[in-house]
This record gives structure tokens, C-alpha cells and sequence, in this order.
């Protein structure tokens, strides 16, 4: 006997291998597995394991590798489609300044239980009121197939950093004089939001724990400060407290939020400028300007060489960029722009995030809606391999109106770089042990 197909059940059964055929034509992390076809290749899964001789610290797999060009204010005309309005500022700013273009390289990997949970966050994750926060989300970015700009800026924010980590990292300042203010702190991470052992209902509204003890120099030696970072800021603000040496108590510190400047940035960082951008986007109005390609910081183990000094790595006006490197990528093109009636330094301030691990890559600040750039921020990515996961081997903000730099979270050849998922204890995030750390 024939069997007959109908036509209505033939076209169900093409429209749901179509979406078969769509979603593994993404990645796990929600962009498009094939490149341009021309400069981005295809991401083949990322990397994945250490090249041979890694001990800990972090070999360039990519040492060999040449600058295809340098964009320098002679030909910074020729790549303007690809370079974002802080880019060109730079290029106005220093005569000198220049971004060395490498192959791109689509380095961008996690382990299984990260892809597993964003498939699962796709189906679940919703933003909360005014989009403060997120709910039904656990482990990494919520919305692999983000449509918003607060789906993105939460994916910025929640994306996977490792369950814990531990580094000994270098801050510094460098005035617009040229003069350097380097500093040396030891942080610890533990990350809540990041530990799937770790239940919705047991986070108490806590995306990570983090302390920081400070080394060097002499001045803030022995200083430490602890965060409790909160996912929903507005229900519950992030807590900090600050244990000070020479009077042995621990305070709470209660301006650590929105436009309060950061903690020894001497005035070139907002807290909320920390990571390109972090807590709640309650303050602004948000849009996506849309998908397009940038040169962005990307693969930047250069600068994480045994032979780089923080004096080598910190240029008078800018960082010094032969050790950086740039590539060609496709990054989200989102702008916020403050609401009426709030206050902020900033009225708008526009980000580029990278479309394979929701970091975001590039990042600018304004006085006014239609004003210049005043501030700029780079994040020079890497994935530690070892894991995998993608973070930063330093960020940079440019005060491009006024000059002068503010680094953080180098990794030079004086630094340790992170360990992830080393076994911690959370009851060594509270005051009370940080008070006995300090004393001791």
C-alpha cells in the first residue's frame, strides 16, 4: 500500500530541519560558525588545549605569526570602516600611536558544561524589570541568541570566568606628563554565579566574591578590599568593605557603584568602567546599532611574555604597541545613552562586543550625546587554554581629551597570571576573615 505524504506535514518536517540546519550553522555561544570569506575564518572550535611546553605560564601559540600590516596616521584613512570613533580619536591624540593587524584567529573556546548551560539559558534566561537583572540563568552567558542591548551587556557581564581564580596582577597610572604609578595587588575570585555545584536558590543574589590584598608599592601595601558582587543591583547593591593596616579594623565602603571613581585609578576610571562595563544598566537607555567588523584587541599573549617588564609594557602616552595585537573580528555595536533626570559623568557611551565570547572589546565614553570621545577602553583578550575560557590580559582606558592612561589587570613578566578553579573557600569572603587576614 502507498503511503501518502501530506503536504502540511512535508513542510513541518523542512521548516524543522531548516532550524536544525540554522542553529548548527551558530556556535554554542550564538554567532555564525562560517566567516566572511575573506579575513574571518571559520570558527572550527576554538583552542582548546595548551601548546607543548605550557608550565603555567602562558605561551603565545601564535609566536610566530607576523603583522600582516600597521595602521599609523599615514594610512589610518585606507581602514576607517574598520577602526571605532576612539580609534581615530587615538589617531589624532598621539602622532605615534599605531594597532599592528595580525591574522584573525576565532580562539574563542569553553568546556562542555559551559555550551550545555548556554543551550539550556537560551530556553529559560529572562531579564528582569527594566533589565536590573536576570533570572532562571546559571553558569555563563544568559542569551546566546541575544536580540537586545541588555541581553548583550548581561551576556558582557555573566559570561564564564572560571568557578575561582587567583592571580597577582599590576595596576598602574600613567599621567598625562608621562610619569608612572605602578601598583601590585593579589586577587582572589570566587565565583558563585560560576559554580554549578552552587544552586540558583543558595547564590543569595551573588555573582562572585572577590578580594583583593594590595603589595606594592609601600603606601597601600597590606590594604584589602572585598566585594560581594550582586547579579539584581537595584533589589541589592554590591557590598564592599576595606581593611586599613595601619588602623587594623575593616570598614564598610559604601561609594562603590555606578559614577564613584575607582579605587587608586586617580580619577581616570569609573567603578563602573571595571571590565568595560559592569553592574546594573538601570541608568541608561540602551539600543543595537547592529552586527559589523572592528579591529579589536584579540590573542594578546604578547603581551603576557616572559620578557615583558610593566616599564616596557607602559608607554609614556599610550601602551606600548609593539607588544600588542589586533585582529579583524565581527562584535555587536551597542550604545547607551543616559536616561532624563539621572546623573552620570558619561551621557553615552557606546560598546563593541565580540560576537564569540560576549566579552566586550572596545569600549567609549561621552560628556555629551554629540559630543567627542573623552574616554577610551581597550580589553586585550586571550583564551587560557588550560581551561578554556577567554578574559583579559589587561585593560586600558585613554582620557583622550586630557591625556594620560589608566592600566589594569596587566600580566607582565612581575606578575603571576591566573589560576582558575583552584579549590576555595567562600567563608574567606567575609569581613570577619578578611580581618583576621590582615592582622595576621
Amino acid at each position: 500500500m502507498m503511503t501518502v505524504i501530506s503536504r502540511k506535514w512535508f513542510a513541518a518536517v523542512s521548516l524543522g530541519l531548516l532550524a536544525s540546519v540554522a542553529w548548527a550553522q551558530k556556535t554554542p555561544m550564538g554567532s555564525p560558525v562560517e566567516g566572511d570569506g575573506k579575513d574571518i575564518p571559520r570558527w572550527d572550535g576554538g583552542l582548546t588545549q595548551p601548546p607543548e611546553g605550557f608550565d603555567g605560564d602562558y605561551i603565545d601559540p601564535f609566536k610566530d605569526d607576523i603583522a600582516l600590516f600597521t595602521i599609523d596616521r599615514t594610512n589610518v584613512n585606507d581602514y576607517s570602516e574598520f577602526l571605532s570613533e576612539g580609534q581615530k580619536a587615538m589617531f589624532r591624540k598621539y602622532p605615534s600611536y599605531k594597532i599592528p593587524v595580525y591574522t584573525s584567529r576565532r580562539t574563542t573556546a569553553y568546556p562542555q558544561e559551559v555550551y550545555d548551560a548556554l543551550a539550556a539559558n537560551d530556553k529559560t534566561a529572562e531579564l528582569l524589570p527594566r533589565g536590573t537583572g536576570v533570572k532562571q540563568s546559571d553558569l555563563t552567558s544568559p542569551f546566546p541568541n541575544a536580540e537586545t542591548a541588555e541581553e548583550m551587556i548581561w551576556n558582557h557581564i555573566l559570561r564564564y570566568r572560571g568557578e575561582t581564580s587567583v592571580a597577582t596582577l599590576s595596576d598602574a597610572v600613567v599621567y598625562d606628563t608621562g610619569a608612572k604609578k605602578v601598583m601590585r595587588k593579589e586577587i582572589s575570585v570566587y565565583g558563585v554565579y560560576f559554580n554549578p555545584e552552587i544552586p540558583a536558590k543558595k547564590r543569595k543574589n551573588k555573582i562572585f566574591l572577590r578580594k583583593t590584598n594590595n603589595l606594592y608599592p609601600p603606601s597601600i601595601a597590606g590594604q584589602i578590599t572585598l566585594v560581594h558582587e550582586t547579579l539584581d543591583q537595584v533589589l541589592a547593591p554590591r557590598k564592599a568593605w576595606y581593611y586599613a593596616p595601619g588602623q587594623r579594623r575593616v570598614r564598610r565602603t559604601p561609594d562603590l557603584e555606578y559614577a564613584d571613581e575607582l579605587f587608586n585609578s586617580d580619577g581616570y576610571k569609573t567603578v563602573d568602567q571595571v571590565d568595560l562595563f559592569n553592574g546594573a544598566p538601570d541608568l541608561y537607555e540602551w539600543k543595537v546599532v547592529g552586527k559589523t567588523k572592528k579591529y579589536i584587541p584579540y590573542n594578546s599573549y604578547r603581551m603576557m611574555g616572559e620578557d615583558v617588564s610593566s616599564d616596557a609594557l607602559l608607554g609614556e602616552k599610550t601602551l606600548n604597541q609593539n607588544f600588542t595585537r589586533y585582529e579583524l573580528h565581527r562584535v555587536w555595536h551597542i550604545e547607551a545613552t543616559l536616561r532624563a533626570g539621572i546623573q552620570h559623568q558619561y551621557t553615552k557611551r557606546v560598546f563593541y562586543i565580540d560576537e564569540d565570547s560576549w566579552q566586550i572589546a572596545l569600549a567609549e565614553e561621552y560628556a555629551e550625546v554629540e559630543g567627542d570621545v573623552w574616554r577610551f577602553s581597550e580589553a586585550h583578550s586571550v583564551n587560557f587554554y588550560d581551561v578554556p575560557l577567554v578574559w583579559t590580559a589587561g585593560n586600558i582606558t585613554y582620557d583622550v581629551k586630557d591625556g594620560g592612561y589608566y592600566a589594569e589587570w596587566l600580566i607582565t613578566n612581575e606578575d603571576s597570571a591566573h589560576v582558575f578553579n583552584k579549590k576555595l573557600r567562600k567563608r574567606d569572603y567575609s569581613a570577619s576573615a578578611m580581618r583576621r587576614e590582615g592582622r595576621r
